[in-house]
């Protein structure tokens, strides 16, 4: 029985199937055409080539398959590693790991398929079977996630983890009532303290800083209690410091819909306002304009590969993407009137804003950063231009919350975690645990009492102390430490720079 050799068509099209799988509710499926026409003709000509070496199509069919899987499998393989490092692999070199591991498997599979003599039929038949059922999987993914929208449905629950203190019960302040306060959260990711702007990046951020003392902000030095948002965050909603059993790729999305802070606000009597990030009690969510146009499929391509470590360590975004990404940056700082016009007081307003982190896409004045900027400007440049642009905006922001608030509120501009002045990650000395954990944090205080919030507060005193003082929900502080996640599987370890990260 003669056996079609079929599968490397398959494998050219999955990594664009597995872009859509992921991203549904933002894909416009007629942006894949030209991609998948492209990876057709590319992966065809390939064959023709290797076919004229062979002269039989199924071993060159098999080596495509197999380089495809190892080209585009790169940020998966890399994302393993990482997640292993400190475990399997030593703490460090994760590219090099990556690097090494895929090409030895690589080779391997490679070695196999040239030298086995007997036919390939098992071999392409195994590969046909696989790159169809692969293609049935994110085939009914997509249209599973696109029926069904997993963050309005998101399991309860977390009080397991973080159980109901006895003083949460006590509520002297009548909920509702007039005497308290709008409270606005604006998140800038990644943005870094003064110091490490200063030292690191020899960047002068004392024009921003003063323009909100002068708007009456008092400016903390503080440390963040994880160095990545996906521990962060979490961890500052829910007040508390995250469990061992904490496994941030399944339950970030958990611990920030469900969380503690906003059902304790709700309880309060506050209206939860919500821009970019949804919860469970959330009374409104305003969505920036964002990826109405899609999703840019060839730059999703190139993260998928070894390209990945150029985009990273430049923070390069071009193209579409990048538009996209500008557009909902600026639609979310347009969105904070409309959040302060929301009717019912006391509101809390969460703002997210997806940078100065990089990807970099501004200039000082707001203008789309170019590839001669990518090019010309080194890593620390881009992101001092981005903070540039991103302090106008801020201070734009703040000014549109003060002129709308009918009595004074409380503004946090508090950032997740600082950021590092060099790629890869991996290097985790004590200059990169200071960048990380030290980061911006602006407090604007209806009674300007700003000794309350001292050096090396963290974010979840920052908001115990907010919610004691402010909110009638009375949370005695914990102990202001700096964890860094050393694994993100089992065993759940933490290591405590608490002495490196604070300042002295």
């Amino acid at each position: 029985m003669k056996i079609r050799c079929f599968h490397p068509l398959l494998f050219a099209i999955m990594p664009i199937a597995m872009i859509i799988a992921s991203n549904p509710h933002g894909f416009v499926l007629g942006q894949a055409l030209f991609p998948a026409l492209c990876m057709l003709a590319i992966t065809v000509a390939l064959w023709a080539i290797l076919f004229f070496f062979f002269r039989e199509p199924c071993r060159p069919a098999a080596f495509l398959s197999v380089g495809i899987v190892f080209f585009f499998g790169y940020t998966s393989l890399f994302d393993l590693v990482f997640r292993l490092h400190g475990v399997l692999f030593p703490t460090g070199h994760l590219k090099q790991s990556t690097f090494g591991i895929g090409l030895l498997l690589a080779l391997g599979l490679i070695e196999l398929l040239l030298f086995l003599k007997k036919d390939l039929k098992k071999i392409t038949t195994f590969f046909n079977g696989f790159g169809i059922a692969i293609l049935v999987v994110l085939a009914t993914q997509a249209g599973f996630t696109q029926v069904h929208h997993d963050w309005t449905d998101a399991p309860a629950g977390l009080q397991k983890y973080f159980p109901p203190q006895e003083s949460e019960a006590a509520a002297p302040l009548e909920p509702g009532s007039d005497t308290l306060p709008d409270i606005y959260w604006i998140l800038p990711d990644a943005y870094a303290a003064e110091d490490i702007l200063r030292n690191s990046y020899g960047f002068d951020n004392t024009p921003f800083l003063s323009s909100l003392r002068q708007r009456g902000f008092h400016i903390c030095k503080s440390t963040s209690n994880y160095p990545y948002t996906i521990y962060s965050v979490p961890a500052t909603f829910n007040l508390d410091y995250l469990p061992g059993t904490y496994r941030p790729a399944a339950q970030v999305k958990d611990y920030i819909v469900e969380n503690r802070a906003a059902r304790m606000l709700k309880a309060q009597g506050y209206a939860i306002v919500t821009m970019t990030m949804r919860m469970a009690v959330a009374d409104t969510l305003i969505v920036p304009q964002s990826e109405k146009n899609g999703i840019d499929v060839l730059y999703a391509l190139a993260e998928m590969t070894v390209l990945r470590e150029i985009i990273t360590v430049k923070g390069v975004c071009l193209g579409k993407s990048a538009t996209a990404a500008r557009r909902y940056i600026n639609s979310s700082f347009a969105s904070i009137p409309t959040a302060c016009r929301y009717a019912k007081s006391p509101k809390f307003v969460f703002l997210y804003l997806p940078t100065p982190h990089w990807p970099f896409l501004f200039r000082p004045d707001g203008s789309p950063i170019s590839i001669g900027d990518y090019i010309k400007k080194s890593r620390k440049e881009l992101y001092c231009d981005q903070i540039s642009y991103i302090n106008t905006k801020i201070l734009a922001g703040v000014d549109s919350i003060l002129k709308n608030s009918r009595k004074p509120p409380v503004i946090v501009i508090q950032a997740d975690h600082g950021h590092e002045t060099e790629r890869p990650i991996s290097k985790q000395n004590d200059l990169f645990l200071k960048e990380r954990f030290r980061m911006l944090n602006a407090l604007y205080l209806p009674d300007r009492d700003s000794a309350l919030f001292y050096t090396n507060i963290t974010p979840i005193n920052t908001w115990r102390t907010i919610f004691s003082h402010y909110c009638g929900i009375p949370l005695p502080r914990l102990p202001d430490r700096c964890f860094y996640a050393v694994s993100d599987i089992p065993p759940f370890t933490y290591r405590d720079e608490t002495t490196i990260a604070q300042y002295r």
